[in-house]
């Protein structure tokens, strides 16, 4: 009788970390992003997020801090990737930062939504400011033809969705739905970070703050 092989389940961490080592550039890159199944009816929500995470109640506040503390570049952008859409938080500081320190900036713009929430002013104001942005885009005649031929070809698939999102599905946008939308991809979505360093302790707090398996 052949003795049958022992299958192990095979585990994908939610969290995955990546490290590269950065002598040779002047400064260090934290990049944490939340890869998400490209859909029609979370594509706007996760557009609209980054607009609200990446301004909130103060629209400069926390750019500004970034440059003040560290003289770091600070954004939150949206990215599609063939059928993902990437919500990436990135933060480059100089040398002089310590690591622990660009994490701990970077867990407080990821976490006060949880205790302070969404305002229904901010997510109004950021829904005109993006519904200004998916219109600027008609004007562009070739990004637009380029946009609807992807449409068309892929009609039925993912790839055929804008990672941007739509102008129509703002209105039906809430502050408590989205802080809910927020909160379940905090809990659920799959999780890379990127560090592009030198120092020797990046690696560990990386994997102390985050659990992730290097």
């Amino acid at each position: 009788m052949v003795a049958m092989e022992k299958c192990e389940p095979k585990y994908e961490p939610r969290c995955r970390i990546f490290f590269a080592e950065g002598q040779k550039f002047r400064t260090n890159l934290l990049v944490l992003f939340f890869d998400l199944p490209l859909k029609r009816e979370t594509a706007t929500k996760t557009a609209l997020l980054a607009e609200v995470l990446r301004q909130g109640e103060d629209p400069t506040g926390a750019a500004r801090q970034a440059e003040l503390l560290f003289g770091a570049h600070w954004d939150i952008s949206v990215v599609k990737k063939g059928e993902r859409q990437l919500l990436l938080f990135s933060l480059e500081a100089l040398k002089n930062v310590e690591t622990e320190e660009m994490l701990a900036f970077l867990r407080e713009r990821l976490f006060a939504p949880m205790q302070n929430g969404f305002t229904e002013k901010t997510v109004e104001r950021q829904k005109k400011i993006l519904r200004q942005k998916l219109e600027n885009q008609r004007d562009d005649k070739k990004a637009f033809a380029r946009r609807r031929a992807l449409e068309e070809t892929a009609k039925g698939t993912a790839l055929a969705i804008s990672g941007d999102g739509y102008a129509e599905d703002l209105e039906e946008i809430s502050a408590e739905g989205l802080l809910a939308f927020y909160r379940e991809l905090l809990e659920t979505a799959r999780v890379k970070v990127f560090f592009c360093g030198e120092k020797d302790e990046a690696l560990l707090s990386l994997r102390q703050n985050f659990k992730g398996k290097a």
